[in-house]
């Protein structure tokens, strides 16, 4: 993905980390070993992350069980650190294979996964990591590109989460919520925040780009995760205004979107 050919590579011992940009997109990827004697470690990776994706071997069903366990692990190693659960992209690896599993097999024998009320996307893509077919598109899954093939489990707007001392931001009038922004009195902006920011931004200035409203994140003091802010800010500057005359009708139009 990141050299756009095919390399020898050796099991990963310890972590890599990587930055490869899809739909000119960046995404900041770690790639950590899942050895028994390391697993426990995970949960020290999950922090902050948006999306979660594992690669499953197609074509071995002895070893089909540990990685469920593997997988089912790591998703509520993620919702114990984050509160919330990550998109889930899974690759089926070895899909070239004869005799291998169909993606019906895989998904019934990895999903669905226990997530104690909360809501994820989940992207379940065949590939072959020989020829790098599907890898592509399975990486779209968190750049918007796949989102039409995903099995989506969020259908409506989910609030952030309240902080402390103040109404949350997604109920608030527009001037309010610019008001507050712009005096630096907002945390680090959910989801739904910066796709607000995002529409009162280019309907105030058709000349508005994703890099001025990530700086006027950064001076208002809310840009939070910068990845994170970097993917939303980018794919909702994709997203046609519509007749929204509001950002919350905004919001309402694209309710799909906001994990």
């Amino acid at each position: 993905l990141k050299l756009g050919e095919t390399v020898t590579t050796i099991p990963t011992i310890g972590f890599n980390v990587e930055t490869i940009t899809i739909d000119t997109i960046p995404l900041v990827v770690w790639d950590v070993g899942l050895r028994s004697k390391t697993r426990p470690m995970l949960r020290f990776y999950m922090d902050k992350i948006d999306g979660l994706v594992f690669v499953v071997d197609a074509n071995d069903r002895e070893r089909l069980e540990e990685a469920r366990e593997m997988l089912h692990d790591g998703i509520q190693m993620a919702i114990a650190a984050n509160e919330r659960a990550p998109d889930l992209l899974i690759f089926a690896n070895k899909m070239d294979l004869p005799g291998c599993m169909t993606l019906q097999e895989v998904k019934a024998a990895l999903l669905p996964i226990p997530l104690g009320g909360l809501e994820h996307r989940v992207h379940v893509q065949p590939c072959c990591a020989n020829t790098g077919e599907g890898l592509a598109e399975g990486m779209g899954f968190f750049t918007g590109a796949t989102a039409a093939g995903a099995d989506k489990a969020v259908e409506h707007l989910v609030p952030p989460a309240e902080q402390p001392g103040r109404k949350p931001v997604d109920t608030t009038e527009d001037t309010q919520f610019l008001t507050e922004f712009s005096s630096g009195a907002l945390p680090p902006l959910s989801t739904a925040e910066l796709l607000r920011l995002v529409f009162l931004h280019r309907k105030g200035d058709p000349a508005a780009t994703p890099l001025t409203t990530l700086a006027a994140c950064k001076a208002a003091g809310s840009l939070g995760h910068a990845t994170r802010a970097q993917f939303w800010v980018s794919r909702a500057y994709r997203l046609p205004l519509g007749a929204a005359a509001t950002s919350l009708e905004f919001l309402e139009q694209n309710r799909g979107l906001v994990p």
